[in-house]
């Protein structure tokens, strides 16, 4: 049947109806409304102007969980989201507890979307970053994007060690390239590589000069930890895109960029870690932080805001330090005290240690920092012919 204000316009055959309408509920609505008059009425008419309401959060919840396969109704999801707009609207905290098939996801998405405000989540697992990044907000940025006058801009950041780093990709061809020309000494950690892995690190290297992010999350096969590894850099040995060659093209500063220009940034909560432990240097600023799955926060910020110490530590920098440094006496002795460290620590393995530390604890400690400063020592009168062992030498004097 035709709505009553439609009804009310008609004033016979010879007089088509002039019909002013200031805010229409949407633009499906406004088809199926049109469909319905030519049909029932056969009515022509002209729509002088049709200004876009703002939509409120009831709105907005209902177009988003309808547009969802096999939507329902769930009181829990839309109290949690009117919690998360009032904490929104005054500045005020807010913690929730959410049981399985809440759609708690839908439920604080939506609401920070429409504050305007510049907002971080930050999730427990990359799993979960790549499900808002890839599944939930380009839906919502889809159904929502309509009713609202700006774009619904988002990101995805990740720590270094997660893109590959093209200055790595030049260093390890280039060793190749130079072994095939003239019989040049290939870098140890070439030498080291087994055949299928050295394959794995050009079809990783292949597959970064299509990619737009290098995110190697984003790869559609598995590559090994030792693939990975050996084209990408942790934040700790990174000496920063200034002093690379390669900064230009860096992909974890690209990242930050774009990071840099939205309005929602994911990331996981080890990075807002390192975020708070850098005195804010790592993420851009913003006005609200949502922490989903915030039972394992603090965990997580301990470990990152803290400092942990085992063997693997003295394990990585031995393996960054023998790329520039041949000396295998060096080397052997920063594993070995990694492997002491190892003893010592082994009683209070997973547990927190208060100072003051126990005695066989600093005395490893001492000999490790003597260790590292003889590695410093080489560094510092190592003079380097190329960007490529200059940057492994930098490398190796960051992580110490």
């Amino acid at each position: 049947m035709v709505p009553p204000f439609i009804s009310q316009l008609i004033r016979g055959p010879s007089t088509p109806p002039r019909i002013l309408i200031k805010h229409w509920p949407s633009p499906v609505e406004f088809i199926l409304l049109k469909k319905q008059i030519s049909v029932t009425c056969e009515l022509r008419f002209k729509i002088v102007s049709v200004p876009r309401r703002k939509i409120n959060l009831s709105d907005a919840m209902e177009i988003a969980t309808s547009a969802l396969p096999n939507a329902e109704s769930r009181p829990g999801q839309k109290e949690m989201a009117q919690g998360v707009e009032e904490a929104l609207q005054n500045g005020t905290h807010l913690v929730v507890q959410a049981g399985t098939g809440t759609g708690k996801t839908i439920a604080y998405l939506v609401p920070a979307i429409l504050s305007g405000k510049r907002v971080v989540i930050s999730t427990a697992t990359k799993a979960l970053q790549d499900q808002l990044a890839k599944k939930d907000l380009p839906f919502l940025a889809e159904h929502l994007g309509p009713y609202l006058n700006r774009e619904i801009s988002f990101a995805v950041l990740k720590g270094r060690s997660n893109y590959v780093c093209m200055q790595r990709v030049a260093e390890l061809h280039l060793s190749e390239e130079k072994a095939k020309r003239d019989d040049s000494p290939t870098l140890l950690e070439v030498e080291e590589m087994s055949d299928s892995i050295k394959r794995e690190v050009a079809k990783i290297a292949t597959w970064a000069q299509t990619s737009t992010s290098g995110d190697m999350d984003e790869i559609t096969w598995a590559p090994s930890e030792r693939a990975t590894s050996a084209v990408s850099v942790g934040s700790d040995e990174c000496p920063g895109a200034r002093r690379c060659p390669q900064g230009g093209q860096c992909f974890s500063e690209l990242a930050r960029l774009r990071a840099g220009e939205a309005e929602i940034v994911v990331v996981n909560t080890y990075l807002y870690g390192l975020h708070v432990a850098s005195d804010g240097e790592l993420l851009p600023e913003h006005d609200v932080l949502i922490v989903d799955e915030a039972h394992g926060l603090e965990d997580i910020m301990s470990s990152t805001v803290g400092v942990t110490m085992s063997a693997g530590n003295f394990n990585s920098f031995a393996g960054i330090t023998k790329r520039i440094i041949a000396d295998p006496k060096t080397i052997s002795d920063i594993v070995d005290i990694g492997h002491m460290l190892n003893e010592v620590l082994q009683p209070d393995s997973g547990m927190r240690i208060s100072a003051p530390l126990p005695n066989e604890v600093t005395s490893v400690l001492a000999a490790g920092r003597r260790v590292v400063a003889k590695v410093l020592e080489i560094l510092r009168v190592i003079e380097t012919k190329d960007d490529d062992s200059n940057q492994r030498k930098l490398r190796a004097q960051t992580m110490a």
